[in-house]
């Protein structure tokens, strides 16, 4: 399964947040391996956009000055929204706790394992790019009052972009949008606003050529359970293990429950259509959880456009704003010696920055790296450090 750091499996991404409770628990970007030292962390409602001394003021595309976006109001157009996912309720009936029925009983537990490494295989980020030019995803959360599925999130993705929604009840929506690998910027609609990336890690918060679209490895340690095989799609139905549960946010089965997926894939290319979870009690009762549908070079919708053209105003503010609108961010590493090297971000007025470092790194406002940087809350001004190993 995936689910989100920016890292899309649908475990850490139904999520997607899955992608998105991680984001919001921690305000730091993606999964890039190395420090954070988010200008924007200890913000409370911090500067914006709209709000810093001298900053221009700039409202996205469909969103409103107050915070609101197309999700809460607005053009109703704008609304992301698909057909629901089509998954047969049979297909979990009568499941137990580690008990293969029908086709998979009678296979060899290699035999099983293969097949699951085969849907991982066809659906590996070279496999897929191979075959598409873009992924579209959209989730869903049951809502057991009411009896029906709630979109939560979406994501749209190409071997170039990676741009996400989430509106999760609770949260406010928070949009994140990776370019090229290394810009990134995200925007809280109701608090800060517009956050921007400064990656001196050297390490990409996105590779296309690896980074999981639908799934993700530990897809491979699911324990498979059912296989159902119509003209219109192939089912195979898992049982979810004890990371892939914990990296959901989801409550621990208690004993003798467990949680099932259901894949559904195209029988022809084996591309993932869905992706459904639930929770089997001991008692025989089925809970749905979580679904998710994904859907292939469908382009952007009306909704995912104007979310990723207000951020792209944030990316790439030097092409869009006037010079005196802007600032620069920069960040030299290991200075006076032969590994020295400069990082440089031109930012909005306004938007603060976060930088990530090398693992064991620290940011300092001189070059002797001898006073540790503090942020003091100003998004407005130039901003120059240096940055070091740390001696902590």
């Amino acid at each position: 399964m995936h689910t989100g750091s920016y890292r899309i499996s649908f475990v850490s991404l139904i999520l997607v947040f899955v992608l998105c409770f991680v984001f919001r628990l921690t305000r730091s970007p993606l999964s890039a391996d190395g420090a954070v030292v988010s200008a924007a962390a200890d913000v409370a409602g911090g500067a914006s956009a709209d709000s810093a001394d001298g900053a221009a003021v700039d409202v996205a595309d469909g969103a409103s000055a107050a915070g609101g976006s197309e999700t809460e109001s607005g053009d109703p157009s704008l609304v992301e929204t698909e057909m629901g996912l089509e998954i047969p309720a049979s297909l979990t009936d009568g499941l137990a706790k580690d008990t293969p029925v029908g086709e998979a009983a009678d296979m060899t537990m290699a035999e099983c394992k293969k097949l699951i490494a085969g849907m991982y295989k066809a659906n590996s980020p070279r496999a897929l790019w191979a075959r598409h030019q873009s992924v579209s995803a959209t989730f869903r959360l049951f809502d057991e009052k009411a009896q029906r599925w709630e979109e939560y999130s979406t994501f749209y993705a190409d071997p170039m972009t990676y741009y996400s929604d989430d509106w999760t009840p609770g949260f406010e929506e928070l949009r994140l949008l990776i370019y090229g690998g290394d810009a990134c910027v995200e925007d809280y609609t109701s608090s800060i606003r517009f956050v921007s990336f400064l990656n001196a890690s050297g390490v990409p918060y996105r590779d296309m050529k690896s980074d999981p679209v639908t799934l993700d490895p530990e897809t491979l340690d699911e324990y498979l359970l059912a296989v159902h095989r119509t003209p219109d799609a192939t089912y195979l139905v898992t049982q979810l293990t004890t990371p892939t549960i914990l990296g959901l946010g989801l409550e621990e089965a208690e004993e003798g429950a467990f949680y099932s997926c259901i894949y559904r894939l195209d029988p022809d290319s084996d591309d993932l259509t869905g992706i459904q979870i639930a929770l089997h009690e001991t008692d025989g009762t089925v809970k749905n959880v979580r679904n998710a549908s994904y859907s292939y070079d469908r382009g952007m919708t009306p909704f995912v456009e104007a979310g990723y053209t207000g951020l792209r105003k944030h990316l790439e503010a030097d092409a869009v704003w006037a010079p005196e609108d802007l600032r620069e961010v920069r960040v030299t590493l290991d200075p006076g010696t032969d590994r020295e090297r400069a990082r440089l971000l031109t930012a909005l007025k306004g938007d603060p920055v976060s930088i990530t470092l090398p693992d064991g790194y620290a940011l300092y406002e001189d070059e002797e790296l001898t006073v540790p940087w503090v942020d003091n809350g100003d998004y407005v001004s130039d901003l120059y450090l240096w940055a070091g190993k740390s001696e902590e």
